[in-house]
């Protein structure tokens, strides 16, 4: 949320935050459902769990677009800076989830919806999958969270700055700039 101008990143990350809770918690929900419910008592679940997940699911994507903007401050930041290669790694995770989640939706709903029960062991799976691809997601976001983004490391912090006054009112005044991976000057 540092990332200038904080008035767009602060509630960006917020509602960013809130759509991943959204997603695992409805994702924990759906495979607690699939462990119960035979194939045409999931249908509705299966749904309406899409009918949600589609528009929180674009809004994120969306929102990570947005995020990963300011931070990278360039396309070419992706394939040059230890930031840019922990956010390929994820993006190349959340491409896996929602592959599964087309997946899901496309090859097993069908499969629902006409009684299969083999479909349900197969969905109990996938889900499990998507499951394993949101810890490494949120890992990787973390580990993001305390790498410095090239963003970070292109602005020049303000000097710290201090005022000396002598016994007679004489001032005198340090200024001193420090920068990841440079010497204080």
């Amino acid at each position: 949320a540092a990332a200038p101008p904080r008035w767009l990143a602060a509630p960006a990350i917020a509602l960013h935050a809130l759509l991943v809770a959204f997603w695992l918690g409805s994702l924990l929900g759906l495979r607690a459902l699939a462990a119960r419910l035979p194939a045409a008592g999931l249908v509705p679940v299966v749904e309406r769990f899409s009918r949600l997940a589609v528009p929180a699911v674009a809004a994120l994507l969306a929102l990570g677009v947005l995020l990963a903007g300011l931070q990278l401050r360039g396309a070419g930041a992706l394939l040059t800076s230890p930031y840019g290669w922990l956010l390929m790694a994820k993006i190349a995770l959340v491409a896996a989830l929602l592959g599964l989640a087309v997946y899901n939706k496309r090859a097993l709903t069908p499969r629902l919806r006409r009684g299969e029960e083999a479909a349900c062991r197969r969905l109990r799976g996938t889900i499990r999958l998507e499951l394993l691809c949101v810890a490494a997601i949120l890992a990787l976001a973390v580990t993001l969270g305390q790498t410095p983004p090239p963003r970070a490391l292109a602005e020049p912090p303000p000097p710290a700055r201090v005022e000396l006054v002598g016994p007679g009112g004489q001032r005198a005044a340090i200024a001193v700039r420090a920068a990841p991976g440079h010497p204080p000057v």
